[in-house]
């Protein structure tokens, strides 16, 4: 009975530990913006995580393409993923169009990865989207300078449960601005 219960702990310590010592490093530098796990609590909006499946997940092929649209959701107009689950910008690019969420940090948060430039659905800018190159050579798509990322735990269309995980990851809108609620 005990396992049963300190289990689900366990699980949620290795998941902060684990992605707090990547993030906030690219290629070649080294830190970050605060560098230790606490900073980078990725696992604070809920259960246990892996990496996603479906489109956008970093551990499958890209889709050939797809449309990035706008959906309503409790933080209002969001951009969301041809699959219709949210996207999110960590704070950490800083608008640089590169990503610095690598390893254990992409298989949480998966980066938006397409063949090709997506299409914009109505509302959204067709320029304001672009791609970065990431480490392993796959491109990540951006909009308006910020890679675009999937959260594991949002399962479905309408999921927020990325916004504001560690006080460093949020839901983009169509301005291309981050949404802080």
């Amino acid at each position: 009975m005990r396992i049963k219960r300190v289990a689900p702990a366990v699980a949620l310590f290795v998941l902060v530990a684990a992605c707090g010592g990547q993030t906030g490093q690219s290629g070649g530098s080294s830190g970050g913006a605060g560098g230790g796990g606490g900073l980078y609590d990725y696992g604070s909006a809920g259960g246990s995580s892996g990496a996603s499946s479906g489109s956008g997940g970093s551990s499958g092929a890209a889709p050939s393409s797809g449309t990035i649209s706008l959906a309503s959701t409790s933080l209002g107009q969001v951009l969301v993923g041809p699959d219709g689950r949210t996207l999110y910008v960590f704070d950490p690019d800083s608008q640089s169009g590169n990503s610095t969420c690598y390893d254990k940090c992409a298989a949480a948060w998966p980066p938006l990865e397409l063949n090709g430039k997506p299409s914009a659905g109505s509302g959204l800018d067709l320029s304001k989207f672009s791609e970065t190159q990431r480490k392993d050579g796959s491109m990540q798509v951006t909009y308006n300078k910020w890679p675009l990322y999937y959260f594991a735990k949002d399962t479905k269309a309408g999921d927020v449960n990325g916004e504001g995980v560690g006080g460093i990851w949020w839901a983009i809108n169509a301005a291309g601005d981050r949404v802080q609620k």
